[in-house]
């Protein structure tokens, strides 16, 4: 799993399978991102990536390209998940990252590694890591088994309803978040046969 995999795989998945070709906005009120490209880049995001502020429509017309650029640089470089040698890992970090924040995707790895979840990445996570190497998919596994509990933990710690649609925002979002982990599960357990 290269980079290049990685980034294509949660775009992919972001956009729910539009061509490159497509632009496109999501708005919901029940989303603490705000605006959101249909590539997975928020308004905020992006705002960060031009380095100045960003109207709501400009995030929708946000290019395949430009939105591959931004995950390149500041969801893989950026926190420096480019260093985990073991493809696998560094895909479920990556895809964390995406998801979360590099705080938190670190955490997860953390906990996946078995060593103290403080979010930086010290001489301990870093000698964890290099023995990840020749593991195959299991540490992978064991990041997304972790994001499933903080999934859980994220519904059970804000049940707000900013919709106000009768259902709080978080359950709303929680199907297609265990989604994303069961399928990068299945993925990575068919590597695995």
């Amino acid at each position: 799993m290269t980079n290049a995999d990685i980034i294509a795989w949660a775009m992919h998945r972001e956009s729910g399978g539009k061509p490159a070709t497509a632009t496109g906005l999501v708005n919901n009120p029940a989303d603490r991102g705000g605006p959101t490209s249909i590539w997975g880049i928020t308004q905020a995001s992006l705002e960060r990536w031009r380095r100045r502020a960003v109207t709501v429509a400009e995030v929708g017309q946000l290019t395949y390209d430009e939105a591959r650029s931004i995950y390149i640089a500041d969801y893989i470089l950026g926190p420096g998940f480019g260093l985990i040698v073991n493809p696998w890992l560094r895909w479920a970090v990556v895809d964390a990252n995406i998801n979360h924040t590099p705080v938190l995707a670190r955490k997860l790895l953390q906990r996946a590694l078995k060593v103290g979840d403080d979010g930086m990445v010290g001489a301990q996570t870093r000698r964890a890591i290099a023995l990840t190497e020749n593991q195959g998919v299991k540490p992978a596994i064991r990041v997304c088994t972790a994001r499933q509990r903080l999934y859980a933990a994220i519904v059970q710690g804000n049940l707000a309803d900013r919709d106000r649609d009768g259902v709080p925002d978080n359950v709303e979002f929680l199907g297609g978040w265990t989604d994303r982990a069961a399928d990068m599960i299945e993925e990575l357990l068919e590597v695995a046969a």
